[in-house]
Parts: structure tokens; C-alpha cells; sequence
């Protein structure tokens, strides 16, 4: 597995956000143009950190990357800031972080990664 650390700036969130991607990689002595161009949509797995933590929990804290080793699947792990993922109107000014979730990261991801966009394909964890 290969992980991409990106930092999405949102027009919702007036800033950006930190995101995990874990991607799936070709085994070893595969053919990685032949995997690269296969053109295979992965599952997506959306996990969600804990309240007062941030996308580097699960991969600091957990054996994630092996988990997903060889699932085809792509795991996406964004920070949420202390905010429960939740939209908060009175903090700040308002902080939506489900409508950056749902209107920015989601089509962001959909559009930039090989992943599935059909909901049985769509998996939610978290703590």
C-alpha cells in the first residue's frame, strides 16, 4: 500500500484540511504498468479518527496499511479538527465540516482516485 498526505483546501472550510489516502500498490514482481492501466475502480473505506484526534491516529496506532494489503480497496482519512465531522454553526462563524465532507472531499476523491462511486462499494468506520 502507498500513502498520499494531501492537504485539500476548502472553500467551505475557508482553509485546508488534512488528508490520508492509502492506495493499493502492485505486488511484488507484477507488472506495475500493467497494474497501473488495468483501469480497476477500488472500494473506498472512509475512516473517521476520534473526537479530540486527527487522521494520524489510525496510522500511527493501528496496522491499517496491512489490514487493507490486497482488499482492493482505498482508504481515505480525513482530519475533522476536533469537530465530530459534524456542521457547527456557532463556532467560528460556522464550521460545515459535513457539507466540506460531502460537497468538497467526496467529488474530490471521486474524481482523482480509481474508486467506485456506486454506494455498495462506499464503506464507513470509525471510532
Amino acid at each position: 500500500m502507498s500513502e498520499y498526505s494531501i492537504s485539500l483546501v476548502s472553500s467551505i472550510l475557508s482553509g485546508p484540511i488534512e488528508v490520508s489516502i492509502i492506495v493499493p500498490n502492485p505486488r511484488i514482481g507484477e507488472n506495475a504498468e500493467q497494474f497501473y492501466r488495468k483501469g480497476e475502480e477500488y472500494k473506498i473505506l472512509w475512516l473517521l479518527h476520534g473526537g479530540d484526534g486527527d487522521r494520524n491516529d489510525w496510522l500511527r496506532n493501528t496496522s491499517i496499511n496491512r489490514y487493507v494489503q490486497g482488499r482492493n480497496v482505498i482508504v481515505v482519512i480525513p482530519s475533522a479538527l476536533n469537530s465530530d465531522f459534524a456542521n457547527h454553526q456557532q463556532f467560528a462563524g460556522g464550521y460545515n465540516y459535513s457539507d466540506f465532507f460531502f460537497g468538497e472531499l467526496m467529488p474530490f476523491i471521486y474524481n482523482w482516485f480509481p474508486v467506485s462511486n456506486d454506494p455498495k462499494d462506499s464503506f464507513l468506520a470509525g471510532f
